[in-house]
């Protein structure tokens, strides 16, 4: 009977096909994952490109709806709405819908990449059903662009004005304002020349702790009588020539070790005056712009056309320059990060051989949509383009990022745009734009409108041009822009005034503008020419430059009153520095050269006389 149980217990059930233990979590992860694709899938990626689109443009990005199907890798993104940053009111521009499809082969190697999508229905100033919220500015994020921003306003502020207006205060006979209190604590020539006058009481006090250290005439002169005293004739016998030159070799070096002090002092002296001499052109030259300042302060206008386009149209071109860096900047976040240069091998010498190139054949970047299509027929007019190539590794695949896009929005009255953008990141970041807008209006562009002048355009056509190179160190950018269809508002208090303004607006029927800004970002020179600052120059300078003149000479004359004293006391200090220690230098140095002329030529004829002497002591003792 226990054997019987035994062999019962010894007894196991062979498992079967289906393994229970292992087939219950795998079906309960397969539920989870077309759990999450059905119910949680959509919505999670709606939210994370509202949550990206955000961060990218600055201001509130919507989705309508995400559709996707897991089993083919399609995906419909419908409804995008970008949120206008300065009029928060309306979108920028929407897209309806935009639909791709993700290879499944990139995305088994953990890479998205997407042959073809397409982009439709596209609007622009679109009404938004609520305000969209507006992010508050990034600070910058690093020193170069916080200089840049800075140096950017700066420009803006150089910019302001109103030259139209100015120009009629003086026609009209009005007071530009007292010279005396726009001068009153603001000249910046006379806080430099107070500060030179701190400079040169500073390099006199270390020339006078130098000077007091050199040897005085007293020393030189003892110095004199010491070669004086030399016992030149006995050079000449040989038991006491080597005490002579020891002497003489012995005051030669204390002559050089002289004018080696004299020579370093007298350096020290000139670049002393260099600097002060510097000093002071520094300051004089900030006195012309101080009447410049001036004369801005008292609305003085300059009929200069550079200075007159600058004034009027200054502000559109760097509308458009801080658009561009405001774009550069954001994409700094999502450039791909500069690859370190690779280290080169130390190459050991080797006979002649052949070099084999390997490459990585059907890889995928990280990211990588080849081609997108944009066909957009709506009521709003038309936009067909293709965006080609936009990836995280434009290396791994040789291609540069193209934007090719053209536009017709006729019920907007925006027509004929043509766009091309390239973005290179092979090495350093560099993008190059080429916007054409055939034909705009513009509306209601104050360029004056004061009590004493109102210029405006109240209608006109406008064809522009844009284009612009960005680096990260340099940008160039040129702007052209020819209003056509022009409908001045011209006014004035002076009827006189009021002439001269409608003689402008009868020569400039069509305006135009060209614009340029190149160089460092936190240097950019800008050359802006336009036809209208050449109208208002012929139109006025006959009557308006001698009073300008005028203004200029008596603030002119008000600020070298108020420097005359400052500058007094500075000449009065330079000509004191100059005159006490050059003389002393110059002084010491002749006696020091005489000196030294001296003994040599004592040497030189005792040296001769000893010769001499000697050869006759020769023939002396020779006897035939």
């Amino acid at each position: 009977m226990s054997d019987k149980k035994e062999k019962k217990e010894k007894k196991v059930k062979n498992p079967g096909p289906i393994r229970t233990g292992a087939v219950v979590p795998i079906v309960i992860l397969v539920a989870l994952v077309v759990l999450f694709s059905v119910f949680l899938l959509d919505s999670t990626i709606k939210k994370s490109i509202e949550f990206a689109g955000t961060q990218a443009n600055g201001a509130e990005v919507n989705v309508g709806s995400v559709s996707t199907s897991f089993s083919d890798l399609k995906m419909v993104v419908s409804g995008i709405q970008f949120t206008d940053s300065d009029n928060p009111d309306f979108n920028s521009f929407e897209v309806g819908s935009l639909r791709f499809q993700m290879l499944w082969d990139a995305l088994l190697r953990g890479k998205i990449v997407i042959n073809t999508a397409e982009m439709n229905n596209i609007l622009i100033k679109g009404k938004r059903s609520s305000r969209g919220h507006v992010l508050p500015p990034a600070p910058p994020s690093n020193d170069k662009d916080s200089k840049t921003q800075e140096v950017l306003a700066n420009t803006k502020k150089e910019f302001d004005g109103n030259v139209i207006g100015d120009i009629a205060g003086v026609l009209g006979g009005g007071s530009t304002g007292d010279a005396g209190k726009n001068i009153e604590d603001s000249l910046e020539s006379k806080k430099r020349f107070e500060l030179l006058k701190v400079e040169i009481k500073e390099k006199e006090a270390a020339l006078k702790t130098t000077f007091a250290k050199l040897p005085k005439q007293k020393e030189i002169s003892a110095l004199q009588k010491k070669i004086k005293n030399i016992r030149w004739k006995d050079l000449g016998n040989l038991r006491k020539a080597p005490k002579v030159l020891k002497e003489a070799d012995s005051a030669n070096k204390e002559i050089q070790r002289t004018l080696k002090a004299y020579d370093k002092a007298n350096k020290q002296l000139n670049k002393s005056m260099k600097d002060i001499n510097r000093g002071y052109k520094e300051a004089e030259a900030l006195v012309k712009s101080d009447i410049e300042n001036v004369g801005k302060r008292m609305k003085i206008p300059s009929i200069d056309p550079t200075t007159i386009s600058k004034m009027l149209f200054g502000k559109d071109l760097l509308g458009k320059i801080e658009q561009a860096k405001k774009y550069q900047t954001m994409a700094k976040k999502y450039m791909p990060p500069k690859k370190d240069k690779k280290v080169e091998p130390i190459k050991s010498p080797r006979g002649k051989g052949r070099n084999y190139i390997f490459g990585t054949p059907n890889s995928y970047p990280l990211f990588w949509m080849k081609k997108t299509k944009i066909d957009s027929k709506n009521d709003q007019g038309t936009v067909a383009g293709v965006i080609t190539d936009v990836t995280s590794n434009q290396n791994l695949i040789g291609k540069l990022t193209e934007i090719k896009m053209k536009a017709d929005f006729p019920k907007e009255d925006i027509r004929d745009i043509s766009a091309k953008v390239v973005l290179d990141f092979m090495k350093e970041p560099i993008a190059r734009t080429n916007i054409v807008i055939g034909s705009y209006p513009v509306k209601n562009k104050a360029l004056s409108d004061t009590d004493d002048a109102r210029f405006i355009i109240r209608d006109s056509r406008v064809r522009t041009e844009f284009r612009g190179d960005l680096k990260e160190e340099t940008a160039s950018f040129k702007l052209n822009n020819s209003f056509s269809k022009i409908n001045y508002e011209v006014s004035a208090k002076s009827p006189g005034v009021e002439e001269v303004l409608k003689d402008v607006a009868n020569k400039t029927n069509i305006l135009r503008l060209d614009a340029k800004a190149k160089g460092n970002w936190n240097d950019l020179k800008f050359d802006i020419k336009s036809n209208l600052a050449k109208a208002i120059q012929d139109s006025t300078k006959a009557v308006i430059q001698a009073k300008i003149n005028k203004m200029k000479n008596k603030i002119k004359g008000d600020i070298e009153a108020q420097l005359a004293g400052t500058k007094k006391e500075i000449n009065g200090q330079i000509s004191k520095v100059t005159s006490q220690y050059t003389e002393q230098a110059n002084k010491a140095q002749r006696e020091l050269k005489k000196v030294t002329s001296g003994l040599k030529k004592q040497r030189k004829a005792a040296e001769k006389k000893a010769k001499r002497d000697a050869a006759k002591n020769l023939l002396k003792n020779f006897k035939l």
